[in-house]
């Protein structure tokens, strides 16, 4: 589809947020959604109240393989937008804070995609962020773009491959992959470090529970001993 997982979208953008990205780029432009998403985010975040695009300050460039998408917002929303296969692209594109691949991964073959996250991981500064169906959902060619065709499927323990990738899954269908390069901890990185948050919340009950029940159990035995 020419725009993005509507489930994923609040995970999407309270995670590039707390990246606090200078440059992105959005792989598979479609419609443009991410675009003027990405622009709202970023350049009219609290503090920074850029509204007029002469005075944005980020990098968003996008690559997209059917032309046919090109519309209005390619020029407003985006500094460049490649057409292109990103299989092909992806060794000669500028070096980006956070590669977003938004519905993308899906529609490429899956050693290919393995290739192409390998590829964008050494170009990366801060994080790739993958959405993807989460299980096996057909999909044909649609608006007139074989390209949209499903021809991979991607489940959470196939980004085990990259190390400290962490994924969240959205409303039981969608996976949310962070696969962290540079010094990015994706456990720190909200919304994935709720987990981890949580975790150590846990591990802390568990380990004052027992403290104040040691306690408890003293002062019993000295009540006991008196």
């Amino acid at each position: 589809m020419p725009i993005s997982t509507m489930d994923a979208v609040p995970t999407i953008v309270e995670t590039i947020r707390a990246l606090r990205p200078a440059s992105v780029l959005d792989v598979g432009v479609g419609f443009g959604m991410w675009g003027v998403l990405l622009r709202s985010t970023l350049e009219m975040r609290e503090g920074a109240e850029r509204y007029h695009k002469r005075d944005w300050a980020v990098t968003i460039d996008g690559v997209e393989v059917f032309e046919a998408y090109r519309n209005p917002i390619y020029a407003f929303a985006y500094d460049t937008v490649h057409i292109g296969d990103v299989c092909d692209l992806a060794g000669s594109l500028p070096a980006y804070d956070v590669v977003l691949l938004g519905d993308v991964i899906e529609h490429i073959p899956f050693e290919q995609g393995r290739r192409l996250l390998d590829t964008l991981a050494e170009r990366t500064g801060k994080a790739i962020i993958v959405v993807t169906p989460r299980g096996d959902m057909a999909q044909e060619g649609v608006f007139g773009n074989p390209r949209e065709e499903h021809v991979s499927n991607w489940t959470a323990p196939d980004f085990r491959r990259w190390p400290n990738a962490r994924v969240r899954t959205v409303s039981r269908r969608t996976l949310v992959a962070l696969i962290p390069t540079g010094a990015t901890d994706a456990r720190l990185v909200n919304p994935f470090r709720g987990r981890f948050v949580g975790r150590l919340r846990s591990l802390a009950s568990r380990v004052l529970a027992r403290l104040i029940g040691r306690r408890r159990l003293a002062r019993l035995a000295r009540g006991a001993g008196s």
